[in-house]
């Protein structure tokens, strides 16, 4: 897995003790250095492990007609996960119901990079796969698609280490080994 990987999966980890700006950088051919300004592992014993787990990452299909803002009944198969949006004037909470069994993990992700857009005002992921989650992304993403020019598609929940990070919608399958995922991301985000 590329460093870039391994480095935006640690900041979100450093996140967790509250350090807003960690660093992260390479050290040797196989070796990060991480700083957390003001955490040490005295006080925190836990950190080494913490940061030296090695993340789950998969991707999840989105229950597309049971909305968890309004049913607090879980779907057999589901589980209630949240998504924190801060979008800088508020944090507010965006729940959705994910089928617990996921349609493609991390390992089979060969690529992964924060792309800034043509304006270069916000940041796109581009996630490239290997052939095994090629096909199994676009089996996920074929089942995810609209199935008419009337429906929306359905939702890709994208989970990190149990957490929901992100839901994008599908809108057509993807099948070339490839995806981009758009919004108004920062580059942190």
């Amino acid at each position: 897995i590329r460093l870039s990987l391994v480095g935006s999966e640690m900041c979100i980890r450093d996140s967790t003790y509250g350090v807003s700006e960690p660093v992260v950088r390479k050290s040797g051919e196989y070796r990060i250095e991480v700083q957390l300004a003001g955490v040490s592992t005295t006080e925190n014993p836990d950190l080494i492990d913490t940061i030296g787990k090695p993340a789950r990452l998969e991707f999840r299909e989105v229950h597309r007609s049971i909305d968890a803002r309004v049913n607090p009944n879980t779907p057999i198969g589901y589980e209630r996960l949240v998504k924190v949006n801060d979008d800088g004037n508020q944090i507010y909470e965006d729940p959705h119901y994910v089928k617990r069994i996921p349609g493609l993990l991390g390992k089979n992700v060969t690529n992964a990079q924060a792309r800034p857009e043509q304006l270069g005002s916000y940041y796109y992921v581009s996630i490239d796969f290997d052939s095994d989650g090629k096909q199994q992304f676009a089996d996920l993403t074929s089942t995810l698609a609209p199935r008419n020019s009337q429906e929306r598609g359905g939702q890709l929940a994208i989970v990190l280490d149990g957490k929901l990070q992100s839901a994008p919608v599908v809108n057509e399958p993807i099948t070339g080994g490839s995806a981009q995922i758009t919004g108004n991301f920062s580059r942190r985000e």
